[in-house]
């Protein structure tokens, strides 16, 4: 890391919706957002990687900014790029977040900027009927290692792929949030989440669906309805997150 992998900043509708083309069943996504409070953040934008190889960053609602030759630029794709994403994972298999009771209550509060307001919970972008796919690789960790009672990315990314990525604080600087950051400033950061999301997620698959000690007595060749603790645990979080 980095040079192993290919990190995108996605500039246009068009370049977002042949990415979205390409032929994946899995994927893993990340967003960006104006604070730590799922209840009241707006997303800014979003990150995803459907390979462990190629992660892009998509900018939903950066800031305007006013460039080298004076020019304000908005860099920003807007709705579009929600919903063409909220599509795209309507014919995904498997859907990776990394605390998913962060990032899908964020996907699901999503309003245009115009339209968004922080009392308002709007299920525009419904995340329920995605509820069999939704793995949320934090859970699978801590079925893995319950000595770490609340896993972190960032921390999971040094842990068990061995790099440290740039920090949440050494991204932002003096700027107060996502949200006034250029996409050029902070694509190849919030990439690296979707990346690294995707990558956990493949290391610790054995957990989702293949633990030893249930397979032993009870396979899933004779038991095909059994739902192993690591699918289950990922199954609670949605219903977990609206209470």
């Amino acid at each position: 890391y980095p040079d192993a992998y290919n990190f995108y900043l996605i500039t246009s509708i068009d370049q977002l919706k042949r990415v979205l083309n390409i032929g994946f069943k899995t994927i893993a996504f990340d967003t960006e957002t104006t604070g730590l409070n799922n209840d009241k953040a707006m997303m800014v934008g979003y990150s995803f990687c459907y390979d462990g190889k190629n992660a892009f960053y998509v900018p939903v609602n950066h800031a305007p900014y006013i460039d080298e030759n004076g020019v304000e630029k908005d860099d920003s794709l807007g709705e579009e790029a929600v919903r063409l994403f909220y599509e795209r994972l309507e014919s995904t298999m498997y859907i990776l977040t990394f605390n998913q009771r962060y990032d899908v209550r964020v996907f699901e509060r999503y309003d245009s900027i115009e339209n968004y307001t922080e009392e308002r919970y709007n299920h525009k972008y419904d995340m329920s009927k995605f509820i069999d796919k939704l793995i949320d690789v934090q859970a699978l960790i801590f079925d893995a290692d319950t000595n770490v009672p609340y896993p972190n990315l960032k921390g999971s990314e040094e842990k068990f792929l061995g790099w440290r990525g740039a920090s949440f604080k050494e991204t932002l600087g003096d700027v107060e949030n996502f949200h006034y950051l250029k996409p050029s400033e902070c694509y190849t950061y919030a990439a690296t989440d979707a990346l690294g999301t995707y990558l956990l997620g493949q290391k610790f698959w054995y957990y989702y669906q293949d633990e030893p000690a249930q397979l032993t007595r009870y396979p899933k060749s004779k038991y095909p309805n059994l739902m192993h603790s690591g699918e289950l645990d990922t199954k609670f979080l949605y219903p977990l997150m609206l209470m």
